[in-house]
């Protein structure tokens, strides 16, 4: 039954990718299952007016209602043109090749594991600096499917090599998940030449060199074929705590370039840009965030999950997790005193 999909994408809100525990995401994801869910407020508009009529309806209430059911309304139709269009179709759907950078750890290995059952997945390609032993435990059971590759982003050019040398091998990549990154572990003015360049190197020139290959090979080999990028960003991009500064200009410039590159590529490459904010892995588990109400960890084995959805369904865009993210881009145009007290509240720089 057609209908069953039709409510559960557009009438229904997207699972919760923080971790579990009462936090305003939670608060968030109730409501619209419940008080602000429009199939519920419709059918309550509807009892409201057969009970007691149009006069003595209240108007703010039915304002309200008419509200929230706009809200939603418009929320199917971002979904549904931020999806890649219907003739838009991988080359072999059943036969997927995928490359995943960063790929031994954390985001990445989840996601490794998420593809590795997935019948319609062919190759996965993996990159990392190095092979841990739960990527290697899962190379082996999947018999090949799973192909490791090492490689230090942190190299000039070795990204765009590999890429080249994937294509050369597998014939095409279907997806590309960039997901490799360091994170800054000391001040920015105490940082050796060497760390700068390579904190720059990995988190954002890698990728672009990386995905600009992609793009060259896949519009020479498979040019009206499907092509999905994804990054991870971070929502540090949008607002940087002290001693991250290097960290998040990265962050900053990978998601501004992916938004000027989506209007240079045509339709058929679909790019995705994720900005979580604090990941349940080992990158930031030394760092405390007070407020959890307000900021939970993001889990990144939802995570995972979420970024599989959106290049299945083939989402363009900016995705950013938990809910306060949706907001940090508007922080930075708020006035010098409101926005140092907001800083100040959110205890950013006490934990950095």
């Amino acid at each position: 039954m057609q209908l069953v999909p039709i409510i559960k994408e557009y009438a229904l809100p997207s699972d919760s990718v923080v971790v579990a525990g009462w936090s305003i995401d939670l608060f968030i994801h109730v409501s619209l299952l419940t008080v602000l869910n429009p199939v519920l407020v419709c059918v309550y508009m509807i009892h409201q007016y057969m009970q007691i009529g149009s006069a003595t309806f209240s108007t703010f209430k039915g304002l309200l209602c008419i509200f929230i059911e706009l809200a939603w309304l418009f929320r199917a139709f971002n979904i549904k043109s931020s999806s890649c269009p219907a003739e838009c179709q991988f080359t072999h759907p059943s036969k997927l090749v995928i490359m995943i950078t960063g790929g031994s750890n954390g985001l990445g290995l989840e996601l490794v594991r998420i593809y590795g059952s997935n019948p319609n997945v062919k190759q996965l390609i993996v990159t990392d600096v190095n092979e841990t032993k739960e990527l290697s435990d899962l190379e082996r059971i999947d018999n090949g499917k799973i192909v490791f590759l090492k490689c230090d982003m942190g190299i000039p050019d070795r990204a765009r090599k590999l890429t080249h040398d994937a294509f050369s091998k597998y014939g095409r990549v279907d997806a590309l998940i960039c997901n490799a990154g360091i994170r800054q572990d000391k001040p920015t003015m105490e940082l050796q030449q060497e760390e700068f360049h390579r904190l720059v190197q990995v988190n954002f020139i890698s990728h672009c060199e990386m995905i600009r290959e992609v793009i060259k090979n896949h519009e020479s080999a498979n040019k009206a074929d499907r092509l999905h990028i994804v990054v991870v960003s971070s929502v540090l991009g949008f607002v940087s705590p002290k001693s991250l500064g290097i960290y998040s200009a990265t962050k900053a410039s990978l998601t501004n370039f992916m938004d000027a590159l989506r209007y240079e590529v045509p339709k058929q490459i679909i790019l995705s840009t994720i900005c979580p904010g604090q990941l349940t892995t080992r990158m930031f588990s030394d760092i405390d965030v007070g407020k959890t109400f307000l900021a939970p960890l993001v889990d990144h084995r939802k995570l995972a999950g979420r970024i599989t959805e959106i290049i299945k369904k083939g989402r363009n865009g900016l995705f950013t997790y938990p809910f306060y993210a949706q907001f940090l881009p508007a922080l930075r145009c708020m006035p010098w005193l409101i926005y140092r007290a907001l800083r100040k509240f959110s205890e950013m720089d006490a934990t950095s």
